[in-house]
This record gives C-alpha cells, structure tokens and sequence, in this order.
C-alpha cells in the first residue's frame, strides 16, 4: 500500500484535471467592441490559456490577447498609428509573452509583427513579411519574407531566432523543387504556416505555377563552425493525394495535420476530387482523415503538442462544423458540449498540447466570435485491453463493461459516467456515491470525491457495488456507500 504522503501530494495533480462540476464547458470570449462585431482566432497557447487573433476595435481590425487568467481579451496595438490600417495575430508563446502576426501598411504590402509583453516590434525585411508561428518557449520564429531571386520575387519560409535585437540572422529554408518537366520558373516560393513547440521544425507549403505542396522543414544539428542544416521533406509524394497545405505540427516535429485534395470512389464509375484533413506520422504514414457522415470536406488546422488530437472543421464545399479527430476518429463538437441555443460552431483553430482544450470560430446573434471549450478530456480507460463482448481490463482500474460512448458498469464501482481523462487518470461520475470522484494509477485504490463530503477515500477492494466500504480520512473513519451517497 502507498503511503499517504504520496497520497496527498497528488491532491493538488487531481484539481487539473477536474473544472467546475467535471463538464465539459464554452464561452464566447468577448471582441474588441467595433462594428460589426467580430472576432477570429488566430491560435492558442500550448497550456490553453491565452487565445489571439484579430477582431474589430473601433480604430479597425486589431489584433488581441485573450488572458483565461485575467478573464478578458487585450488589444495589441501595432504601434504605427496612421502608418497601417490593420493588424492580426496568429500565433501566442505558452506563457502568452510573445505574440506574432502582422499588419497591413497604408502604403501597401505587409510587415511581421511581435508583440513582446503587449509591446510591438517590426520585424526587419526589405520586402512585405508576417510571422505566423512562435516556438513554446517564445525564442523562435517562423515568417515569411518575400525576396528577389534572379529575375523572380518570390515568398520564402524562414526562421528567425534571437529577435531581440531584431538584427539576428535569419535562416532561409530551402525552397521545392520542381519535379522534372517544371520549369524552375514556375516555382514561386513557399510559406511557413506553423512551428513546433521546440522550435526545430517549420511546416507549411511550397508554391508553383501549377500546385501548392505540403512542406516540413527539420532542422539537423550541424558540424561545428558549419551552417545549420534543414531537412526538407515535401508530401506530393502519397497516393491519391493532389495539393496539400501543412497547417499544424506537433510539439517536436513528429506529426503534421493539414489538408489535401483526396480522389473519392462515388461508385458506378465515378470519381471525385474532394479536400479532405489529413494526417502524417514520421517515419511515412500519410492518413486522410474523413469528414463528418453525409459531408465531403473536411480541413486540419491545428495538431496538439503530443499529436494524439486533430483540430479543424467539417462540411459540404467548406468548413461549416467544429471537429476533432482522435484515435477513435472524427467527433463534433456541437455533441460534446452544450452549445448555447442559436449558436453554431464552425470550426477549430487553436488546441491545447493534450487536446483537452480548443479554440474556434462561430456565429451566434452577435455575429462572427471566438469561442473557448475546456474540459475535454479523453477516455482514461482508452488504454484498457480489450476482453470481448464490450468488456474491458485496465491493468490498474480493473474490469468494466462499456454500455456506450461514456457510460460503463465497473465490477467494482457499478455505474459510471466517464467523459473524459488521461491515459494514468480516470475522472467519474460514481452514480452509487452521487459524486464526482477522481482516481490515478498511481494512488488507487486511494480515491477523491468531490461534494459535500469532499475528502481522499481508500476503497477496500473486494466489497461489491451497492456495498462499497470507505475510509474517509476527512472524517477519520470507515464509512459505508450508502452513508455517502446520503450525505
């Protein structure tokens, strides 16, 4: 048996994984109060606790913050006064510090944007540029600046470490190359769209006269005194896949999520060429991942840090429905959450490193918002070996029976309503006790329960649903099931 010291320090663990009442729950998170009302996400932070993006101020489309810790959305100004006329953001460093984007000049073009605690620095090009991804740790970069190639001007992928001095050298990343039969002239450049949480891996597209082609760019430690080395890996490659767009990529390079035209068998002969999410493993595992039943688009914008989530959108021509795609494959949201009435979630944009926490875009009868969902947790029994005929064993919960999507009847524990966990933790709503209670491998079967008799509990294994028995060490005693439940 454990000790009650390790018992008790993982009280404070058990609190991050349980909010409110243990459901899953939305809100709009405001605009900057312009005309019309509106307002677009851009990304989320790794830990889920800043949202940024642009919304309508009433000097024009800003960019903002939004601050779960404050509870409220910041306006970040561009600093040009009457030298831009807009200004957006698109991504956010996990401890919400750093944030990039970029802003239109009123003479026209683009300049990258960082936003260093709320104040704005320009990004340094001789030509139009934006930054559109930040590593976690808010140090690294990734922006595209628009060059001269011989007689070409084209876009090109870069990274940028060390911006503090805005004078840091920028490390270009090496454009695609035609396949033979296209001449080098078609190529135009390429984009970064997103960069891992480590800063060691840029993904976004490369661009020609004829396609767009999904990107990943993987930075290799070079020999001493050499230049740094980048990797390319393009995804024109894959069967039965026609442009693509790299849009999201895991927290250390290993998984990218994004989108591609998919040749669709219609039956009777027919054949479709339809935009379809898509998913990459490393080494090369490609996997298109479906829309919804009845839709033929779907789009991939974002990937948690630990590439198990999926985050993007559902429909027919075009995003219309929020989804995910986890290892049990697509879900809406709508189905997820209670969705308040007249509301419709359209999409996801950003998504926490464990996917338990989203950002996106709707309408409702203020017009376009940003919306925040927390408290989606997956299935801590999801790693339960399968037994037949519903039935399951986790190696330290034990037996259960699925009755459906979130309901089991445990052979210890009898009824339970699981909606959503970690693979190491398994929050329930035990219909015996009439209580939330929290469990962990490593502590179980020490137990908390929630409510008015909120306290660690020991379960004596072997007492059976109905006639479970307790220790209740805020009341220092042996309680029976019924006694709990009563209160």
């Amino acid at each position: 048996m454990r000790g009650l010291r390790i018992v008790f320090g993982m009280l404070g663990a058990s609190l991050l994984f349980f909010t409110g009442n243990g459901q899953v729950a939305i809100q709009d998170i405001g605009n900057l109060g312009g005309s019309p009302s509106t307002a677009i996400p851009g990304g989320m932070s790794s830990n889920g606790d800043y949202v940024v993006g642009y919304s309508m101020s009433k000097s024009g489309l800003s960019a903002f913050i939004w601050s779960k810790p404050a509870g409220k959305m910041t306006i970040l100004d561009h600093g040009k006064g009457t030298g831009a006329t807009q200004a957006k953001a698109y991504d956010v460093s996990s401890d919400g510090r750093v944030v990039v984007g970029d802003c239109k000049l009123t003479g026209g073009g683009y300049e990258g944007m960082i936003w260093k605690d709320g104040v704005a620095q320009s990004v340094v090009s001789e030509y139009p540029c934006a930054v559109y991804g930040v590593s976690n740790d808010g140090t690294t970069l990734a922006l595209t600046s628009t060059f001269t190639d011989g007689p070409y001007k084209k876009s090109g992928a870069h990274i940028w470490e060390d911006f503090e001095s805005l004078t840091s050298m920028r490390l270009p990343m090496p454009l695609f190359v035609p396949p033979g039969g296209f001449p080098i002239g078609s190529l135009t450049g390429s984009l970064p769209y997103d960069i891992s949480g480590d800063g060691t891996t840029l993904v976004g597209i490369s661009m020609t006269s004829m396609a767009r082609n999904a990107v990943r760019w993987v930075y290799r430690s070079p020999q001493p005194g050499m230049d740094p080395e980048w990797e390319v890996h393009t995804f024109e490659e894959y069967p039965d896949s026609e442009s693509s767009y790299a849009y999201g990529v895991s927290y250390n390079g290993t998984a990218v999520a994004g989108l591609s035209r998919e040749e669709v068998d219609l039956g009777g002969g027919e054949f479709e060429w339809q935009w379809h999410a898509f998913k990459w493993t490393e080494p090369d595992t490609f996997v298109f991942l479906q829309p919804l039943p009845g839709d033929n688009y779907s789009e991939a914008t974002a990937i948690s840090d630990d590439g198990d989530v999926v985050v993007g959108a559902s429909g027919q021509d075009g995003p219309d429905e929020a989804v995910y795609w986890d290892k049990d494959g697509i879900h809406k949201l709508a189905d997820e959450v209670n969705v308040p009435e007249g509301w419709q979630l359209r999409g996801v944009k950003g998504v926490n490193r464990i996917g338990t926490c989203m950002t996106g875009w709707g309408t409702n009868a203020n017009g376009n918002f940003t919306w925040v969902l927390t408290g989606l947790f997956r299935d801590g029994l999801q790693d339960a070996e399968d037994r037949g005929d519903g039935w399951a064993e986790s190696e330290w919960y034990g037996f259960f029976w699925r009755a459906g999507k979130s309901h089991v009847w445990h052979f210890a524990h009898g009824w339970e309503y699981v909606p959503k966990g970690n693979r190491d933790s398994v929050m329930v709503y035990d219909y015996g006790l009439g209580q939330w209670v929290w469990n962990h491998q490593e502590v179980y079967p020490f137990l908390y329960m929630y409510g008015d008799e909120a306290s660690w509990m020991w379960f004596y294994e072997g007492t059976q649903p109905g006639d479970r028995w307790f220790f209740h060490y805020g009341k220092n005693k042996w309680i029976a099931e019924a006694n709990l439940s009563e209160g």
